[in-house]
């Protein structure tokens, strides 16, 4: 769970306790139960949807690490082959192997 939505659901549900055992001390004051009803199916929603959340970041960084370790293999392997071509053949024709003289 993030940090934040735990902070969050903790003081909520602090919160809800409170309310729910004065409830009939706060009704002149417009809480009833049904707010507090309301509070606790926030705060089960919020719990919920961070755990989904987190989930996905999890998928979302092993994806992204996959991608970061295919982009260093790619590179490394486009430098080797770039490599071969420029020490291995005339720098006229480099192009004809798809090596660009940036010179």
């Amino acid at each position: 769970m993030s940090k934040g939505a735990d902070l969050l659901i903790g003081k909520a549900e602090v919160l809800a306790k409170g309310l729910r055992k004065k409830v009939s001390e706060l009704t002149a004051y417009g809480i009833d139960a049904a707010a507090v009803d309301r509070l606790e199916t926030e705060i089960e929603r919020l719990r919920q949807t961070d755990a989904e959340t987190e989930a996905q970041l999890a998928i979302l960084n092993r994806k992204r690490e996959a991608n970061t370790e295919a982009r260093i293999t790619l590179y490394e392997d486009v430098q080797a082959l770039k490599h071969i071509v420029k020490t291995e053949f005339d720098k006229t024709d480099w192009h004809l192997y798809g090596v660009e003289d940036k010179q």
